[in-house]
């Protein structure tokens, strides 16, 4: 029987979301990030299942927010981890080290989530090509909408700077986030 889902962001100009399955999960907290060149509290690496013929992945991380003697006592900006595991069905508790046990990274495994990427200018080294990144927080699978609604809050309040919808080479149109204002009708 075949089901009619929504696959991506139709109608919305410049991002695209859909369902991603976890393949496999690398903790890398406490390494240096290779672009940032800075140590994270929490950062994990997905190799993801997006039914195509190549397997992205995508990287979270961020730092728990620690009172004066170090303790953790918040999540910080490492809440996007947190929500990774809530929108697969798993409660994350860290452990005493303040650390992803590996029995939950490893429960992330075949779990699915929505994943939105979005146009941030172009391609540096071709740019007349787009360049699509990830953004970092992620959704339910199949609830496209709350997401793109989420993200367009944040290009309202000015959190994401180099979203470029309907990009083009010669252009850099603006955006009107009261386009997301209710789902569209895909007919």
């Amino acid at each position: 029987m075949l089901e009619y889902k929504e696959s991506s962001g139709q109608g919305t100009p410049g991002i695209f979301v859909q369902n991603a399955k976890i393949v496999s999960v690398n903790d890398l907290s406490g390494t240096v990030h290779p672009r940032i060149n800075k140590t994270f509290d929490l950062y994990i690496l997905l190799t993801l299942d997006v039914n195509r013929t190549f397997t992205p992945t995508f990287e979270l991380f961020g730092n728990l927010r620690r009172d004066a003697d170090g303790k953790a006592v918040e999540w910080g900006d490492a809440f996007k981890i947190g929500r990774l595991f809530m929108n697969c069905g798993i409660k994350l508790v860290l452990d005493d080290n303040d650390r992803i046990p590996a029995d939950m990274l490893e429960a992330l495994k075949g779990h699915s989530f929505s994943w939105l990427k979005y146009i941030a200018g172009p391609k540096k080294n071709d740019p007349s090509k787009p360049l699509w990144v990830s953004w970092d927080i992620t959704g339910k699978a199949d609830e496209f909408e709350p997401l793109k609604h989420a993200f367009a809050a944040r290009v309202k309040q000015g959190k994401i700077k180099k979203f470029t919808p309907n990009f083009s080479a010669e252009t850099t149109p603006s955006f009107d986030p009261a386009s997301f204002a209710a789902p569209e009708d895909p007919f």
